[in-house]
């Protein structure tokens, strides 16, 4: 994972290091769709396999080492042909990681034209999976469920069938047996286990979220969507803004407050009592707000260290646009390379990505020039 390192924006108190090994690991999915195991400094441990490129959560049992996940046999079984036809729903499954030992078994095959995505969490006791299933538009419905799963056995002990309105799920609390979604009438919703909808005030449509995060205490939710950040108290139904710029937001581990970002080269703590945001850091030269490779942060269990995915979109540089190939934003007309202009009159587009780890005690953080998406922490230690 190695590259030239882009330079940081620091807010107040906080410092960038060279990238230290702790207790702790990173399991994640590539941008190619492998499965990796990292040290905390980014060196290398182990390379599992190509699980394909479903966009979906890892989910941990830090007691026993064992990490779950669906695997997308289209592109799996070929990792050298990336881009051949086909679909997901040909065969989809869930699968389980002894992280200790490196070996693998298949858990739960998805039926026949539906596919596990989206969202997978693992109940508290490890004994329970809950898996997003879906299938392909018949007559302009996409049939969709909650899908408990008995993580030893991989049997379904449990199929709910979701509302129409639930459009994407984005956390989970075990602890009120609820499933945050975006969609219905006001744009955010909790689907109960049991299927049922909870919704806040609002009118139609005031808030379509797109990530969210559920207080595992009080139920609250955080939740992002076109007009900011905002909090809604699940015992009045009320909804009170937080950030008019707010993205991904997720709770600190002492609730006190949320890590979030406001565009995606960015990270931010907001502190629920007073209000205040601190910028912790951000990348230099992010001239676009958005570059739709936003990550949601994750963090240990004892809250210390974040993972944190910073993008930015720029301009190209002159030698960009000189050394590139011909594609999307570079023609070449008569042997002379142009760039295409966007509406916006911008000449095309370039995407950086770091990865950061930031320690939250110390207020340290390091990086390295790498995009990490669907992420996870394990211990470092075997569990056995």
């Amino acid at each position: 994972m190695d590259g030239e390192k882009h330079r940081l924006l620091l807010g107040t108190g906080w410092e960038e290091i060279e990238p230290v090994k702790t207790s702790w690991k990173i399991i994640f999915r590539d941008n190619m769709s492998d499965l990796r195991i990292l040290d905390t400094d980014f060196t290398e441990t182990s390379v599992i396999g190509n699980i394909g490129g479903l966009n979906c959560p890892i989910a941990l049992n830090s007691a026993k080492g064992l990490a779950y996940y669906p695997v997308c046999d289209t592109w799996a079984a070929d990792p050298s042909d990336r881009k051949r036809p086909g679909s997901w729903f040909e065969s989809n499954w869930l699968e389980e990681l002894d992280i200790v030992r490196s070996s693998r078994r298949v858990v739960c095959k998805a039926p026949k034209s539906f596919s596990f995505n989206w969202l997978l969490s693992l109940s508290p006791g490890g004994d329970r999976l809950l898996a997003y299933m879906y299938g392909p538009i018949v007559s302009g419905k996409m049939p969709a469920y909650l899908v408990h799963i008995d993580a030893s056995s991989g049997n379904v002990v449990r199929k709910v069938e979701l509302p129409p309105g639930a459009f994407h799920p984005s956390d989970v609390s075990w602890e009120f047996e609820r499933v945050l979604f975006s969609g219905f009438r006001v744009g955010v919703g909790l689907v109960g286990f049991d299927g049922v909808v909870i919704e806040p005030a609002g009118e139609q449509g005031k808030y379509f979220a797109g990530n969210g995060s559920i207080n595992h205490v009080t139920g609250d939710v955080a939740f992002d969507c076109y007009s900011g950040m905002y909090l809604w108290h699940i015992v009045t139904g009320e909804v009170d803004m937080m950030a008019k710029n707010g993205q991904r937001p997720s709770w600190m581990a002492d609730r006190r407050g949320l890590w979030f970002s406001d565009d995606d080269s960015s990270l931010l703590r907001l502190n629920l009592a007073n209000r205040m945001v601190e910028e912790i850091v951000r990348m230099e030269g992010a001239a676009y707000a958005s570059s739709n490779f936003g990550v949601p942060i994750t963090q240990t269990n004892d809250g210390r260290y974040l993972l944190v995915a910073l993008s930015r979109k720029r301009k190209p540089t002159e030698s960009e646009v000189h050394s590139a190939h011909p594609g999307p934003d570079v023609v070449i007309v008569d042997g002379v390379r142009h760039v295409r202009q966007g509406e916006d009159g911008v000449s095309g587009w370039r995407w950086d990505h770091v990865t950061c780890i930031v320690d939250t005690v110390e207020k340290k953080l390091w990086q390295v020039p790498s995009y990490i998406s669907n992420n996870a922490w394990v211990t470092a230690k075997s569990p056995r």
